[in-house]
């Protein structure tokens, strides 16, 4: 028999022999420095071989299986044919399969705890994996990654997602032996804090997770800032890699809206749906315009329900964390029992000129606002009586020089200018003299 090809994990070798995206994602990791279990690459070639040699058969149609005959061939041909090194203790195996494009296949639970001195124990799981796509056709990828089997406390799967200020995760105790693949997002899952480059894990959380926090930054770092899905395990001392995929549609994730009231004051009903007007426009050009590395794929900023305004509280905050902002006034503006998240000083610094331009940005939309009001409720008084002089674009005026004002007030605080921006009092004034001049026009209107 030919020599049986394999590829150590770290040794770039698995990508170039055409493995699939699951065995090129995990050599890449190793050999850009992530924590991944050392191991090799079984080749889809191996399978095919073995076949041809008669070491392990196909049997039976829809659905077949694999069977090995002889384990001991099966082993002799690993170590003299394969040159597959001895594999000293417990390993584990796990499926690699993919289809001829390099796609993973379905999830696969992997073999755990196998003993390659046993001849018998490496066939039964290599047979058992194969016996899962014996009935795919030719082309599709059978590789196989063989890993030293850890010692784990802790372990589970965790979703990065760049839209995001919080990695989602679920873990299980050492406890749990079977496989990771279960894990939904039906399940109860915790969030952790990304970190950027030269912020530390978080005193506060457990061991294990501020190392996972430490490994999920090294996997945007590597890989680049898409949306990942990462399995790992903990065994008190280092956080491993076990296994990452792309995720080319995230789970979506639940936003929290509250209604805006901003320290006690709400806009009347009829603003409502002035300020909400094209509500992913705000967001776009107020904040994407200035930062493009901001998430366009989110839910609105504004929305409306019957006559209650609805803020966005998650995107809100999310965008002041991503700034490095403090969230603890907005919550306090808001009146949110929220999470509180401290500023980040490197985040605000790489930040500041863009957060001077928003800051003034608001502060001269607040300006307009009020001397625009002042303007259309002079024009309101000056007509007196006249109800003809009172034009429906007057009073239509000073309701969106009224919303532009709210949507300062909103905004302001996502700014380094936001503590002398569109305040409690600013609004209070604006809101005393919208409803005053509302008044005069439907006096007028009514006479």
């Amino acid at each position: 028999m030919k020599k049986l090809p394999f590829a150590w994990l770290g040794s770039k070798r698995a990508k170039k022999q055409g493995a699939g995206e699951k065995a090129g994602l995990l050599d890449m990791g190793r050999r850009l420095g992530l924590p991944v279990p050392a191991g090799v690459v079984l080749l889809h070639r191996v399978h095919g071989l073995l076949l041809e040699a008669g070491i392990i058969v196909r049997e039976g149609h829809h659905p077949s299986r694999i069977y090995c005959p002889d384990p001991n061939w099966l082993k002799e041909a690993l170590h003299n044919d394969v040159r597959l090194p001895p594999l000293n203790g417990r390993m584990i195996i796990r499926a690699a399969f993919s289809d001829g494009e390099g796609q993973p296949f379905a999830p696969i639970p992997p073999v755990r705890d196998v003993d390659f001195g046993q001849p018998q124990a490496v066939a039964a799981a290599l047979c058992r994996l194969w016996t899962a796509v014996a009935d795919q056709p030719d082309t599709f990828r059978r590789d196989l990654i063989i890993q030293e089997q850890l010692s784990i406390q802790n372990e589970g799967t965790a979703y990065s997602d760049p839209a995001y200020q919080d990695d989602h995760y679920s873990v299980v105790s050492s406890q749990y032996s079977g496989d990771s693949d279960r894990f939904s997002m039906n399940d109860d899952w915790l969030s952790l804090p990304q970190l950027r480059s030269g912020e530390r894990a978080d005193d506060n959380l457990p061991g294990f997770a501020r190392r996972l926090q430490m490994l999920l930054r090294g996997v945007r770092r590597t890989f680049g800032q898409g949306a990942w899905r990462v399995e790992w395990a903990d065994d008190g001392e280092i956080c491993w890699l076990l296994q990452i995929n792309p995720l080319p549609d995230p789970p979506v994730r639940q936003e929290q809206f509250v209604p805006l009231v901003l320290r006690g004051l709400r806009p009347l009903p009829p603003l409502n749906k002035l300020i909400a007007a094209e509500p992913a426009d705000l967001y776009h050009r107020l904040f994407r315009r200035l930062d493009r590395h901001l998430p366009d794929s989110r839910p609105p900023l504004l929305k409306t329900d019957g006559d209650q305004l609805l803020i966005n509280q998650s995107l809100l905050l999310d965008t002041l964390r991503h700034w490095g902002l403090a969230t603890r006034p907005v919550c306090d503006l808001l009146g949110s029992e929220a999470r509180f998240f401290g500023p980040q000083r490197r985040r605000r610094l790489r930040h500041g000129p863009l957060l001077l331009r928003l800051g003034l940005r608001q502060l001269w939309t607040a300006a307009q606002a009020e001397s625009q009001t002042a303007y259309w409720l002079d024009q309101i008084k000056t007509a007196g009586g006249d109800k003809t002089a009172v034009s429906t674009g007057s009073v239509t005026a000073v309701l969106q020089a009224q919303a532009n004002l709210w949507q300062a007030a909103i905004t302001a605080q996502l700014s380094l200018l936001g503590p002398i921006g569109p305040n409690n009092a600013r609004i209070a004034q604006a809101r005393a003299i919208w409803q005053e001049a509302l008044d005069e026009a439907q006096a007028i209107s009514s006479a």
